[in-house]
Parts: C-alpha cells; structure tokens; sequence
C-alpha cells in the first residue's frame, strides 16, 4: 500500500498506468501462490481497489489536461485577434 500512495501522491500518469498493470500481475501471481485462501481474497480485493483507483484518478487526471489545453488554445486564439491597442 506504500507504494499505491507514493504512486498516486506522485500524480504521474505513466506512473498510475505502471502501477495498474503491475497490480494485475501480483493479483495473478497473488492467484498461484500456497497462501491461505482468506488471506489471498483479502489482498486481492486490497489490489483489486487500488488499481481501480488508480486508473480513476488517471481518467480524471486525463480530462483535465485536455481542459487546461483547451483553456490554453482557447486563449492563444484570442491573443492571435487582440487588437494592438
């Protein structure tokens, strides 16, 4: 959990991706191992949550980027037309 709260606090969407897939790989890996069946449900769904957030915060992170671009086209357009004066 150390690291889903470093990833997400870090706020990089390469980051929130890796971190995704990186959580399906140990929830497969979670799914072969000699661990007590409670215990891997227990870490699955810790996992399982995460990701999902993860990928949240990526879709939003996602939309506002696009509206701070528009934003920022929107504005270049208009200083394009500003009048000098």
């Amino acid at each position: 959990m150390d690291r889903v709260e470093e990833t997400l606090t870090s706020a990089e969407p390469e980051a929130l991706s890796t971190l995704a897939r990186h959580q399906a790989d140990l929830m497969n890996t979670l799914r072969t191992l000699p661990v007590d069946q409670g215990h891997a449900e227990a870490l699955s769904r810790i996992l399982e949550r995460s990701r999902n957030l993860a990928l949240r915060i990526e879709g939003e992170m996602e939309a506002i980027r696009s509206q701070l671009t528009a934003s920022a086209n929107k504005k270049r357009i208009r200083g394009a037309y500003a009048s000098p004066y």
